[in-house]
């Protein structure tokens, strides 16, 4: 069996089924607190012929998720609220958008028991809440760039 991947707050499916397309190898458990959210990605991963190795799992955060996967992956709700944003992200549900640190903070307090010996977390974040991330009981971790210059990725192992 090949590498194992979480995926957190999964929405619409469209980076876990796009992952299951791209590496054939891998099976994705991937959940979200929206069941119509969930429908939409079904949806997604059966038009891409991908639906048997995404399983997609109702419920907040990793509290559906079980075993141990090889990667926690997360692009979580991270904006706090009365963000100026564009029309077309307002557009989206408000779940979809806001969670702020606390969010992203209650995801990393559970990734540890979730992560396989060598396993790796990679949560994209506002470089707003970089400073305020609670990134504990792992080996290390270390926060990327984005291409303008931008705190975005956190990288945390085991």
């Amino acid at each position: 069996m090949g590498p194992r991947l979480a995926w957190a707050g999964t929405g619409s499916g469209c980076i876990a089924v796009s992952v299951a397309h791209y590496l054939p190898d891998v099976t994705v458990d991937a959940t979200d607190i929206s069941s119509a959210a969930l429908a939409v990605a079904t949806g997604n991963a059966e038009r891409n012929r991908v639906g048997e190795r995404v399983r997609f799992l109702c419920g907040d955060l990793a509290e559906p998720l079980g075993g141990r996967y090889d990667a926690l992956l997360a692009n979580l709700p991270y904006l706090a609220g009365g963000a100026a944003l564009p029309a077309e992200v307002t557009a989206q549900p408000a779940i979809a958008l806001y969670g702020g640190v606390t969010l992203v903070n209650r995801l990393l307090a559970s990734a540890t028991g979730l992560l396989a010996a060598g396993g790796i977390a990679l949560l994209e974040i506002d470089p707003a809440i970089a400073a305020d991330l609670r990134v504990e009981g792992f080996a290390g971790w270390k926060v990327h760039k984005d291409l303008g210059g931008h705190d975005r990725v956190l990288e945390a192992w085991i």
